[in-house]
């Protein structure tokens, strides 16, 4: 058996490259149970008043709410080695490699910009990152993430009288949660409801027509529409909120590519039904 070694005896050039000697790093995964290593978490709550106005009618208004942490997703900001969104104003400097040229022209946008280490070898966006030494960093844990859920739901039913039953119901709902970032330096939280608002009515009205019935005296009538129903249902969905137009660009190690992320943009994200070119 090998002799036990005290801790530390981890290598700290382990997997890292990006230098004169080593061309490309390798990845490396990291696990902070104090942050991540949580089971996922939800609390739910309601409230809601019913009125009967008649035997055989009621109105029900509730409010329905949750929220949820330790969520698969979530931004790690400095942790998920991405670089800050406000670097993308370097444009094509971002993929240029590393020099004495390269460097002072994106510090002269930039003035903290500077050489991560001695004898750094790579490109311009992979020395911005927090760890430039690695190719890539991940979280073996990672559940951060956090949604939140409330609405307003409403409901009229009727019980089967006089021939008629129906049930209607509108919800008035809002998601938002940070599961899908743009970023790993955007936390902001996104309305991620399909369908904002609802309404769903299912109506069955009895013809009356045939015997026991309103109007049994016509037995023409009876024996053509007696027995008879009429039903209906409804739906109403109200299509989901326009969030942040994304494009096909070349954004190294930056996350998702969103028009409005880049410093250089001004104005609206669209213009009429056309997406706005990123330059």
């Amino acid at each position: 058996m090998p002799s036990y070694i005290h801790a530390p005896f981890f290598d700290p050039t382990l997997n890292t490259g990006y230098t004169t000697t080593v061309a490309n790093g390798s990845s490396v995964t990291y696990g902070d149970p104090q942050i991540g290593a949580h089971p996922p978490r939800y609390q739910n709550w309601s409230m809601g008043l019913q009125h009967a106005f008649t035997n055989s009618l009621t109105l029900t208004v509730n409010y329905v709410a949750s929220n949820g942490h330790f969520l698969g997703g979530g931004s790690r900001s400095a942790w998920g080695n991405q670089i800050q969104p406000k670097y993308m104003k370097l444009g094509n400097l971002l993929t240029s490699k590393a020099s004495a040229t390269t460097i002072a022209q994106a510090a002269a946008i930039f003035p903290e910009i500077h050489l991560p280490y001695a004898n750094y070898a790579g490109s311009i966006a992979q020395m911005l990152l927090q760890f430039p030494q690695y190719s890539s960093v991940s979280d073996a844990f990672g559940e951060v993430g956090n949604s939140n859920y409330n609405s307003l739901q409403a409901t009229a039913a009727k019980r089967l009288s006089y021939g008629l039953t129906f049930n209607v119901n509108y919800t008035f709902q809002k998601t938002f949660d940070d599961l899908g970032t743009r970023s790993s330096w955007w936390s902001e939280k996104a309305q991620s409801s399909d369908s904002p608002q609802m309404l769903n009515a299912t109506v069955v009205y009895n013809l009356p027509f045939g015997k026991g019935q309103m109007f049994s005296g016509n037995p023409i009538l009876n024996k053509v529409a007696g027995g008879w129903q009429i039903s209906g249902i409804t739906t109403f969905r109200e299509g989901g909120g326009w969030g942040s137009v994304g494009g096909s660009c070349n954004l190294p190690s930056a996350g998702s590519c969103y028009v409005d992320m880049n410093p250089n943009f001004t104005g609206p994200v669209r213009i009429a039904a056309t997406p706005r070119t990123q330059i």
